[in-house]
């Protein structure tokens, strides 16, 4: 009995609903053979996975991550991107010929480094056990894929099967094809979705069950998925004999790369194949034994050594490069041997830096020592990008971020970025380099110069009513500033950070009639140290969901203090002479968010305080504008509100979220933010709790978030703000740290 399972993408999970039907009837499958999807079940029942264990493999999380090419937040490595970005495109620049710079473009969307792992972790042991040869698994295994320099089919028979699968659902556009040798490999449904005629060639079974899964429409709006459609059309589904059975139903609903679906999926391969189980048991004398069958499972297993390396070869680099990989994973020969998942880890972890590209690692067993060698093939990025980003917004945040980054990788790794963010209320430039030090303690040593400018006169859109309290002020921060820092986990780093700089407040002591008439003036000189432990592991920089975000930090500023008043048209004023000022503070801020409670709901939470007392300035207006704020909402970051900042404060907030997808939700926020010395009128404040609320539509593309919010503040006003936001917003870090 031949068992051929179509191509199809997330559909494909019909042939495991079909799969445990008829394993449940006790029809034998002697052979299998499948194409792309139908290629991955196929293999993972060939080499003893029960139908269970298919479908637990298929719907877990990490399956969104190999359609996706997202690293998982386990996997991340958060010393190596801390640096926050706007970034919505980026142009590679790579050497050619003749070292000149060229534009290198990506050749394919999804990046499959999960997909490559996941595949040698599932058939790598398997290869040993097989012999290289696919008759030797529990079940004869075929599949096919495109071979696109010969423009035919290739069925592979023998070699590597984690290569083979790879190669069967290598979809063009979406994930970068195979080569083997100077052959390169594409999906097989591109030629054969259906390969019903290999285990024809090669075995010619008295009976064929045939499971397919079709999607029979062009999907208008998704270019892989016409390509693949368009790639299919002239399928033939049927099998050559009167005495097969095909069970087969259409998804036209449902994408390639919706996995979602997967119980609806299962079940309706279930129901079909069990419709067609009258007809299978009269056609089919031999019945499986279930007993047989798990033996025969056991057996297999039993020839699958653990993944255990005690070999990494490293190809495509520099010797100095080979040796920062080194260093950079943690694994030197002393280290070996090591499990796959530990070297999975380590793996991602240098994918996640950005620096380098890996290709499809592959393992080989070593029968003098009973443990695989491994072999990976990388490759640096291109030394320059230009970046290109920003924010479309109804507020003064519409934003353009532009950035030129070079990168050089030797024993040690080298940035350099200069990036420029222009908005109606924030502009900022800041030139910055790093240089990262691996050894047994990893190192990065950062220095740079920062220049930002705030402009809240510009802030004052999304009013559903009059805005009477609302403070208009400009301010100008402009500092160096070097750091040192190590990580502290996967997750957490440790720095010390000194800068050096000038700030420069603008604002009116008393009402002016229009924006460019005379402003007061303060200007702090300062000079200031931070230690600080940061932990993050958020799944999103803007409107997160999971995970969490810590911070812990001392300051020390020296500062020196002047101030100049307004001048009339006919009186130019000069600053005052410097004061000078000292302080020491500190601040906690932790915001988490918990698993799912229910598929429609999760909760989170922030707490925040700070307590960084400084001696008074010339004036309450100055104190307050250069004080430390309590900012939890991207809104609340581009408007000046004298209420919600204190040099000491206290704050917390609940957050609950509600789901209508996995990327399209509704974060709802509710903030209590507690200053010091309460029951004082301040700068013509009165001094008391105040909260924030907010709730905000979201939705995550791949560019940036999408976002509908109707924030309220606790002002005298009670000003109610709507405000519309699509894409990444930054704000530098400010001179005075809070």
């Amino acid at each position: 009995m031949g068992l051929v399972l179509s191509g199809g993408g997330s559909k494909g999970l019909y042939h495991v609903g079909v799969l445990k039907a008829l394993e449940e009837n006790h029809i034998p499958i002697d052979y299998v053979s499948g194409t792309s999807m139908g290629a991955i079940v196929g293999a993972l029942y060939a080499t003893g996975h029960t139908p269970e264990q298919i479908a637990q493999i298929l719907t877990s999380s990490d399956v969104d991550n190999w359609v996706t090419g997202r690293i998982d937040n386990r996997y991340r490595y958060y010393f190596k991107q801390m640096r926050p970005t706007a970034s919505m495109l980026s142009i590679n620049l790579g050497r050619g010929e003749g070292r000149r710079i060229a534009a290198r473009m990506p050749n394919n969307i999804v990046q499959s480094d999960q997909l490559d792992l996941a595949f040698a972790d599932f058939f790598g042991a398997a290869d040993v056990a097989s012999r290289g040869d696919f008759d030797n698994l529990m079940i004869p295994f075929r599949c096919v894929a495109t071979d696109g320099k010969n423009r035919r089919d290739k069925v592979f028979r023998s070699g590597s099967l984690s290569l083979a699968v790879r190669s069967s659902m290598s979809i063009p556009l979406m994930f970068s094809p195979v080569r083997v040798d100077s052959a390169l490999y594409f999906d097989g449904g591109l030629v054969d979705n259906f390969p019903w005629k290999a285990l024809m060639d090669d075995f010619a079974p008295d009976v064929l069950i045939g499971s397919a899964c079709t999607g029979d429409e062009l999907e208008g709006d998704n270019l892989v998925e016409q390509v693949m459609t368009l790639a299919m059309l002239n399928t033939d589904y049927s099998l050559p004999r009167e005495t097969d059975v095909m069970i087969m139903r259409s998804f036209p609903s449902i994408s390639m790369l919706d996995f979602s679906k997967a119980d609806y999926l299962m079940k309706r391969g279930y129901e079909d194949a069990m419709a067609q189980m009258e007809r299978l048991e009269s056609g089919i004398e031999r019945r499986a034994d279930s007993l047989a069958l798990a033996e025969e499972r056991e057996l297999i297993r039993a020839e699958m050594p653990p993944l255990i390396i005690d070999q990494i070869n490293i190809n495509g680099l520099t010797n100095a490069q080979r040796g920062y990989v080194r260093a950079q994973m943690g694994i030197e020969a002393e280290d070996l041997p090591v499990t796959f998942e530990k070297f999975r880890e380590s793996y991602l972890k240098i994918l996640t830096a950005g620096e380098l590209e890996g290709y499809m690692p592959r393992l080989s067993y070593r029968r003098s020592t009973g443990r695989f060698a491994l072999d990976m093939r990388m490759r640096a990025r291109p030394e320059f990008k230009v970046t290109f980003g920003g924010n479309l917004s109804s507020t003064a945040l519409n934003q353009l971020s532009v950035g030129l980054e070079y990168k050089k990788l030797g024993a040690m790794a080298r940035t350099h970025n200069l990036e420029g963010h222009f908005s109606a209320f924030h502009t900022a430039a800041n030139f910055d380099n790093r240089f990262d030090f691996y050894a047994r303690l990893p190192l990065f040593l950062e220095a740079g110069v920062q220049m930002n400018f705030y402009n809240y006169f510009r802030s004052n859109y999304g009013y559903l009513q009059r805005g009477k309290d609302v403070t208009y002020s400009k301010y100008r921060d402009h500092y160096l500033s070097i750091a040192v820092g190590t990580p502290v986990g996967r997750h957490s780093v440790l720095s010390m950070r000194v800068n050096a700089g000038v700030d420069r407040y603008l604002y009116y002591l008393y009402p002016a009639a229009e924006e460019n008439a005379p402003m007061d003036r303060t200007r702090l000189k300062f000079a200031g140290a931070m230690l600080e432990v940061d932990r993050n592991n958020l799944n999103h920089r803007l409107y997160p969901t999971r995970g969490i975000s810590q911070q812990a930090s001392l300051i020390w500023v020296n500062a020196w203090e002047s101030f100049r008043p307004r001048a009339s048209s006919t009186q130019q004023m000069k600053f005052s002479s410097s004061d000078r000022l000292y302080w020491l503070g500190a601040k906690f801020r932790r915001e988490r968010y918990f698993d799912k409670w229910a598929p429609w709901f999760s909760l989170g939470y922030l707490a925040e305080a700070v307590v960084a007392p400084r001696p008074s300035l010339d004036n309450e207006y100055a104190e307050n504008i250069s004080a430390p704020a309590f900012q939890p909402t991207q809104h609340s970051k581009i408007v000046y509100m004298k209420e919600f900042r204190s040099d000491i404060y206290a704050a917390a907030g609940i957050i609950p979220i509600f789901y209508f997808g996995d990327n399209f939700y509704l974060k709802t926020r509710g903030y209590i933010f507690v200053p010091h010395r309460w029951d004082r009128t301040e700068d013509n404040v009165h001094r008391r709790p105040r909260y924030v609320v907010d709730a905000s539509l979201v939705y995550q593309t791949f560019m940036g978030p999408v976002s509908l919010s109707l924030s309220q503040y606790d002002t005298r006003s009670n000003n109610w703000f709507i405000t519309f936001n699509f894409g990444r917003t930054v704000f530098n870090r400010k001179g005075l740290f809070y």
